[in-house]
């Protein structure tokens, strides 16, 4: 269950966005902010609409724009998966989509193996080429981005290692 609360008053939830069937690890939101994409533990992709609480189909969000990409799991990032097939549910533990300052967009995804890989956002299969960074002494637990000159770049991400503790760039 994914709990809204207003910003003015956190006494009680707005509302209760329920039907996730295991722990949510992961959550998006539409760059208009009416939707929210959840990813659980289990692999279930749900998406709701914020206003009114309920769950809406993948029909209902296919065309929308998120406003950072975060969620491991979902049609976007189908490709990663194929290239890591020897990854299970929770071998990937963050990923981050952004424009680079080259123009292209990629996404980065850290894993339990340490390492970071580069694909084409988005990455709809297998067969397209990736990059991959060692650099961590242990899983990579989260990325963010810094902009570039222009706002809607990259200049850098960064990761943070669980075990290590390193901020690496």
């Amino acid at each position: 269950t994914v709990y809204i609360f207003s910003s003015s008053s956190s006494k009680s939830p707005l509302r209760l966005l329920k039907g996730n069937t295991s722990s949510v690890t992961h959550m998006q939101r539409s760059a208009e902010g009416t939707y929210l994409m959840t990813n659980s533990k289990d692999g279930q992709v749900l998406y709701f609409n914020v206003l009114s609480g309920e769950r809406v189909t993948q029909e209902t969000v296919k065309n929308c724009s998120w406003k950072d990409w975060s969620c491991p799991m979902a049609w976007h990032t189908m490709g990663m998966w194929a290239a890591q097939r020897h990854f299970g549910i929770s071998g990937i533990k963050c990923c981050r989509a952004f424009h680079a300052v080259t123009g292209e967009a990629l996404l980065a995804a850290g894993d339990v193996s340490h390492q970071i890989t580069l694909f084409h956002f988005p990455s709809l299969s297998g067969k397209q080429g990736f990059h991959r960074y060692d650099g961590h002494g242990g899983f990579v637990s989260c990325m963010a981005t810094l902009p570039g000159a222009d706002p809607t770049t990259a200049a850098a991400l960064l990761t943070l290692g669980a075990d290590d503790g390193a901020l690496l760039q």
